[in-house]
Formats: C-alpha cells, structure tokens, sequence
C-alpha cells in the first residue's frame, strides 16, 4: 500500500514538471513571437518617413505660417481653432490659403494681435 501511494505522488510530481516544462515553452513561444511582432513594427516604422503635405503652388501652407512665427505648425493649427473669427478654409484637405487673398491677410492679422 505504501508503495502505491509513493509511486502515485512520484507520477503527480512528474505530471507537475511537465505541466511546468509545457507553460516555460508557451511563454518562451508567445515571447518570441511578441518579440518578432515588435521588430517587424520598428523595421516598418523606419521605412515609413512622415512628410508633410504639400502645399498647393501660388497658397500659403499651415508649414509656412508656423515658420514665420517660429512656431511648430501643431501649435499654430490648435491657436486658429481656438479663434472664433477664423474659421478653417473649406473645400480643402488643409490649412492654406491663396497668396495675397484677404483671409491670409485676416489670419496672418488675428495671429500678430494673439501674439501681442
């Protein structure tokens, strides 16, 4: 009787290294796998470099404005929402405006009187 029960605490215990030995390979497994996820990004990431948009020719960018106020053009884009008086052009996929027209006059005007 004594035998038996010494070889079923020996067959748990091996049972309980196997069970170890598996959860050590699906950690090892689901580590590796994160790992080659995580190069696979950065490797696309590096490949990927972020431009702005261009600025249609004869308008005046978001980009160019920003320079001209040494400020970054994120900075700029959240200074003109927060302006009641201006108001985002429409029918464009940016912030430009014609060169010489009287809004980037109005903006470039509204701009200098927040700085001051």
């Amino acid at each position: 009787m004594d035998l038996s029960r010494a070889l079923l605490r020996v067959q748990d215990e091996l049972d309980q290294l196997h069970l170890e030995n598996d959860m050590t390979a699906i950690k090892k497994h689901a580590t590796k796998a994160s790992e080659e996820k995580a190069q696979k990004k950065a490797a696309q990431k590096e490949t990927t470099e972020r431009h702005p948009r261009a600025t249609p020719e004869g308008y005046v960018g978001l980009t160019e404005l920003a320079a001209e106020m040494g400020i970054k053009p994120a900075a700029l884009r959240r200074k003109l929402r927060g302006m009641e008086n201006i108001a985002k052009p429409e029918g464009q996929h940016g912030w430009y405006w014609k060169d010489g027209s009287r809004d980037l006059a109005s903006v470039r005007k509204a701009l200098a009187a927040k700085a001051e």
